[in-house]
């Protein structure tokens, strides 16, 4: 594991286990608790993409989960920025539309990974 996917996974962990106290301690922002929120959703695409550029093995698969990955981060972010203070949220939303796109390219990645593996 290099040295960055070693950092962002530091980075990720830190984030998640200050979130988690925050909500359980209460008292935080949302701003401050969106930004610990995003942080492994922001990861999660970056890292699947940066592996499928970086390594030949399984690369279609990852970039599959990177895709999925970013759809279900763009969903999350358009819900929070245009959909969270409304009453009526629309529904189907353009972040429902989005939340969908995760699954196909997902579903996708684990089968070419386990043909890979089998």
């Amino acid at each position: 594991m290099n040295h960055f996917v070693r950092a962002a996974l530091i980075v990720v962990a830190a984030a998640t286990a200050a979130l988690a106290g925050l909500v359980l301690l209460g008292g935080a922002s949302t701003v401050v608790l969106d930004l610990l929120y995003f942080v492994p959703l922001v990861a999660a695409p970056a890292l699947c993409l940066g592996r499928a550029a970086s390594s030949p093995r399984d690369r279609t698969a990852w970039a599959l989960v990177g895709v999925g990955s970013l759809a279900w981060l763009l969903g999350d972010l358009y819900w929070s920025l245009f959909l969270r203070g409304l009453e009526e949220q629309p529904f189907p939303s353009v972040a429902d539309w989005l939340f969908l796109a995760f699954y196909p390219p997902v579903y996708l990645a684990l089968v070419l990974l386990l043909r890979t593996r089998l």
